[in-house]
């Protein structure tokens, strides 16, 4: 059976026929095996508060297509909590009614409980349980290019493809694939590129599959706009001193450069840290640690940006040094990330 059902014309909510147009199938971001180890600091929390979200927000479907007595496919932010992956900064509080998608006008029916989305894309969609259905990752993404900040935007797509398989939705590939599909979707039924279109593109230059944390996102996302390099996430270092290896948060791997974001974790935790960043610094890397106040407060970022800028001097000899915080329109151009020469470059 089909991983994705992709519907062209979504049911009415009262059609009694209306289940027959969706074959059951299993849910396939259930099914993913979680990570091994102990190397996904912070997850335990994370993953905690995430799947509490979207039992409560299934929990409240299920209520509403309950009363609707048939099918309802759910889009948006209620599709993202739905996900299990967190709402963009700026849209972070869940609004008072879900919302639903439909490609017809005649379709719409708003309640005190759903509103309506019009969608004039491709929808393709996953069952969650009963009458509940939603959105897929790449779908969802997709529809929050016309609310979410580009920044934001790149967040949101890296917190659906963690590293952790437990909240892995999609990949940068099925999200091309997806792209490419509604384009195609688009010419054939004459239809306008959806909002947003351009900024998911812009989005992808720069997303990353495999990131642990948003705020991992946002600290190389920094980076990024005072003209550092787009870093590698968890990269795998060997460790040559006591046998195993490494998971870095990020790091400018061809520097010797490692960026570690320390959120709040228990002592045993910490002590851990410790180890692992002597051991690391023992063997040649330069382990700068971020916190979310460096993430936030502005001279402390100004300090963040400095010390990493120090770092990039040290290991390649060049006069390094950032620039001011650049613009969306610079960031994201895509000339810039189409250039062989390496950023950092003498």
């Amino acid at each position: 059976m089909s991983r994705i059902m992709v519907v062209f014309l979504l049911f009415s909510v009262s059609g009694p026929s209306s289940l027959s147009t969706f074959p059951h199938f299993q849910n396939p971001d259930l099914s993913f095996a979680p990570v091994h180890g102990s190397l996904m600091r912070m997850g335990s929390m994370q993953l905690q508060e995430l799947m509490e979200a979207k039992r409560s927000m299934e929990a409240r479907c299920l209520a509403a297509a309950g009363e609707l007595k048939g099918p309802v496919a759910f889009s948006g932010r209620t599709a993202v909590v739905l996900l299990g992956a967190e709402l963009p900064r700026e849209l972070r509080l869940v609004p008072d009614r879900l919302e639903r998608v439909v490609n017809d006008v005649r379709k719409r029916n708003d309640t005190d409980a759903i509103a309506c989305r019009m969608w004039n894309g491709l929808i393709e969609m996953n069952r969650v349980k009963a009458n509940v259905w939603r959105v897929t990752a790449e779908c969802a993404w997709t529809m929050m290019g016309a609310e979410a900040s580009l920044e934001e935007l790149v967040v949101l797509g890296e917190c659906l493809m963690r590293r952790d398989r437990r909240l892995k939705r999609m990949t940068l590939e099925s999200l091309q694939e997806y792209l490419h599909r509604l384009e195609e979707w688009g010419s054939e039924h004459r239809r306008r590129q959806v909002r947003g279109w351009e900024k998911c593109h812009k989005a992808l230059r720069i997303m990353r599959e495999d990131t642990d944390s948003s705020q991992e996102s946002r600290m190389r996302l920094l980076l990024l706009r005072r003209g550092f390099g787009n870093a590698e996430v968890n990269v795998r270092v060997e460790n040559s001193l006591r046998g195993g290896h490494f998971y870095l948060d990020a790091a400018f791997k061809e520097l010797g450069i490692a960026l570690e974001y320390d959120g709040r974790h228990h002592a045993a935790q910490w002590a851990a840290d410790v180890n692992r960043r002597k051991d690391l610094e023992d063997m040649g890397w330069i382990v700068i640690q971020v916190t979310q106040e460096d993430l936030e407060n502005p001279e402390m970022i100004e300090r963040l940006v400095d010390r990493v800028a120090n770092a990039v001097r040290e290991r390649s000899g060049c006069d390094f040094h950032p620039v001011p915080p650049l613009t969306d329109a610079q960031l994201f151009d895509g000339r810039r990330w189409r250039r062989q020469r390496a950023w950092w470059s003498c």
